[in-house]
């Protein structure tokens, strides 16, 4: 984990493919810290591009191939299906020594790829920061989003120890928390800390949906328990399906654990006094567990 915040070597242009809500963060944190001259956007919506524009979040917006020739530094922030894709074209484009990083939520299967063709001369790093909200655009980008937040760096055949120092300096300096994991191991660790609780919640947004006709009138009477579980509920879709699919074995291993618990709790709930007395040991066993996961003092 990190310590103190280095001071991370600068570059002369920045290359973020991807201008949405992470894309957008990293480069207003790297802009605010002074890490580059240059920002440079790409991204497939120009109405994404023109609004990152507007804000002064990149300075110019180009296409790939060119945005890739002069960058010493390359973000990939985009749907999980395209980010082979797009390293293979930094493969080709970017000069020797270039800093890459993606952020892809799944890793192995995807590094499993890059790995077959990525040079050794061209420094990439899986990365997955672990902040964000259920918001998108470069609108709800902010500097802050990853500071105080864990970050995993995800070193695969591909990643040279100087690329995983280059960027473990970064991410220190724009104040994550810094942690490493292989790939296989990676993808174990997300479905715990990020894809079940995002199952989770659009599974109790549909069935709140189901128990009550007048789904705003739960919601306006609710408190922040209910708020906060329902925020991820927000997340879109079409990118949750795709995390979902490429971490499909995980993921499903996890629920039929949750299902078992859940329905444990089913059955406690019919009221003999051998049930009560279950009801209340499971009550007490994810009381404990939840301690136990919080202990670390993060909030």
């Amino acid at each position: 984990m990190s310590g103190q915040r280095p001071v991370p070597e600068s570059f002369r242009q920045i290359t973020v493919v991807g201008t949405g809500l992470m894309g957008s963060s990293f480069a207003l944190a790297a802009r605010e810290s002074g890490l580059a001259e240059l920002f440079v956007g790409v991204d497939t919506k120009r109405e994404a591009l023109d609004e990152a524009l507007r804000l002064g979040i990149i300075d110019r917006a180009q296409n790939l191939d060119t945005a890739l020739e002069e960058a010493d530094c390359v973000i990939v922030a985009t749907p999980p299906e395209s980010i082979e894709d797009i390293v293979r074209r930094v493969a080709e484009k970017c000069r020797e020594g270039t800093l890459v990083m993606d952020f892809g939520s799944v890793k192995e299967s995807t590094l499993e790829e890059i790995d077959e063709y990525c040079p050794l001369s061209l420094h990439f790093v899986s990365v997955h920061p672990m902040a964000g909200n259920e918001k998108s655009g470069p609108g709800s980008a902010s500097a802050d989003l990853f500071r105080g937040e864990a970050l995993i760096l995800v070193p695969s055949i591909s990643t040279r120890p100087e690329a995983l120092e280059r960027a473990d300096a970064l991410w220190r300096h724009l104040g994550a928390k810094v942690y490493q994991a292989l790939p296989a191991r990676h993808d174990e660790l997300v479905t715990g800390a990020s894809h079940l609780p995002q199952l989770v919640a659009f599974a109790l947004a549909s069935t709140l949906e189901d128990l009550y006709p007048d789904i705003k009138e739960i919601y306006q009477i609710s408190g922040p328990g209910l708020r906060d579980m329902l925020r991820c509920s927000r997340s879109q879709p079409e990118l949750w399906e795709e995390i979902l699919k490429l971490n499909g074995a995980n993921t499903q291993a996890a629920l039929g654990i949750l299902i078992d618990h859940l329905g444990a709790f089913q059955k406690a709930l019919i009221k003999t006094e051998e049930k009560e007395k279950t009801l209340k040991a499971l009550l007490e066993k994810g009381h404990n567990a939840g301690k136990a996961l919080t202990a670390s003092g993060r909030k």
